[in-house]
């Protein structure tokens, strides 16, 4: 709500923090490469607020998944829109809604830092993939298994080979040498599921780790240098992975769900008002009071919705290590907690109540990116200026009210505006 009192957001001693919109990473993209692009004047003032240090660009996830497009054919706009990336936020960035929202319910319920910041500089966008090594190593036996079904041996040496490969249910250090000649056949076919670099390759990383030779940290840090390298991830999503675009397109679905429920909601409104109007009820009296009960309604939905969310998040921490857990009486008071107490998910849920009451009772378009877009204001209150246009700047002026934040609705007047916050 717009009467909610502002949140004070920590203050840190730390360049200017902006973040941009996605199309503003592809209209500079395009002045990239060109003197004579519009938008280049503005990418070389933002630059330069860059290398002097004044200023530090953030991008999310969202800024990384709206980079890639459906076609393949569009891969060298998408890997352009990367360099750009790169080029302004060199590694700054905001980590994952999942690892941010986890977070920061850890650190509400200690009452302090816990777990790991929010920003990242290292360009770690993505989740925790820790957990993926598990799934790593089944995928890799499983395709050793397949491929020693199907080598054209006897039965004997078959048995032979395995009872050299094993030792009771793990793989020996033996396998090394063994599979050494099959091995980028098993890798080619790792690489389309799980993104490796040249390392895995050229030391048999997957093989020594298989065999328990090297450890599961290794392997998570070897994928997540891939994961780094927007350009390379972005190739790899086209080229190897993503055969169905999912990477790409379930931000897309998600957000033409989301269009479904708001023209459902639409309609069911409209029936209401319609049969009430029939009765000879007056008309402006009757919006008056279904907006009321409309807002309280979205208001409940959303609450429910975030302690739900919260729940979630508290039976992932019973997972997590005692000291990282928390008191049960916390985590109760959290799920009751005020609106800003967890800025991320508050500014997701906050903009999601904004942009459903104003597409419900207003005749806007509805579009599939609105999805995407509420996940960019989740981040608007770690930023101090926050670049959206249209609507998605309306949607965002009560999340940015309540933490203090600035929304700047044409990147035109980012220039200045960053002129006039470091002056201030």
């Amino acid at each position: 709500k717009g009467e909610q009192r502002q949140v004070r957001m920590p203050s840190f001693n730390r360049p200017l923090q902006v973040y941009l919109d996605s199309q503003d990473y592809s209209n500079m993209s395009r002045a990239m490469e060109s003197a004579d692009h519009p938008h280049r004047p503005i990418f070389d003032k933002l630059m330069s607020f860059v290398d002097q240090g004044q200023i530090e660009i953030r991008f999310s996830a969202i800024h990384v998944i709206e980079s890639a497009h459906l076609e393949s054919s569009s891969m060298d706009l998408a890997l352009g829109r990367a360099r750009c990336i790169e080029a302004l936020a060199r590694g700054k960035c905001l980590r994952s809604w999942i690892d941010a929202t986890q977070d920061e319910c850890i650190n509400a319920v200690h009452g302090r830092a816990v777990s790991k910041g929010i920003s990242n500089d290292s360009s770690a966008w993505f989740p925790d993939i820790s957990g993926i090594a598990l799934g790593l190593r089944k995928s890799f036996v499983d395709q050793i298994n397949k491929m020693m079904r199907e080598t054209p041996l006897p039965r004997n040496e078959k048995r032979l080979l395995k009872k050299r490969m094993w030792a009771g249910d793990q793989l020996s250090p033996a396998v090394v040498d063994v599979l050494r000649n099959g091995r980028d056949e098993l890798l080619k076919s790792l690489a389309q599921e799980f993104p490796v670099g040249e390392r895995f390759f050229k030391e048999d990383l997957m093989l020594k780790f298989a065999a328990g030779q090297v450890s599961a940290d290794v392997i998570v840090e070897e994928m997540s240098v891939v994961l780094r390298d927007l350009q390379t991830f972005l190739s790899w999503t086209y080229e190897e992975q993503d055969k169905k675009r999912a990477f790409v397109s379930w931000l897309r679905s998600g957000g033409a769900n989301l269009v479904e429920l708001i023209e459902n909601s639409r309609s069911h409104l409209s029936e209401i008002n319609g049969q009430l109007y029939s009765l000879g009820f007056d008309k402006k009296e009757i919006d008056r009071k279904m907006r009321k009960v409309y807002d309280e309604a979205i208001e409940q939905h959303l609450q429910h919705h975030r302690q739900s969310y919260i729940r979630s998040i508290r039976e992932k921490v019973r997972k997590l290590p005692r000291a990282t857990q928390g008191r049960s009486t916390d985590w109760d008071q959290l799920e009751q907690s005020p609106v800003g107490t967890l800025p991320m998910m508050d500014a997701y849920f906050l903009a999601m109540g904004v942009h459903f009451r104003r597409s419900v009772l207003m005749d806007r378009k509805l579009k599939d990116s609105d999805s995407a877009d509420l996940y960019h204001l989740a981040c608007l209150p770690y930023v101090d200026l926050f670049r959206a246009d249209g609507d998605t700047s309306e949607v965002g002026k009560p999340v940015a009210e309540l933490f203090g934040k600035k929304i700047v609705s044409k990147l035109a007047q980012l220039p200045s505006e960053i002129e006039r916050s470091l002056s201030s």
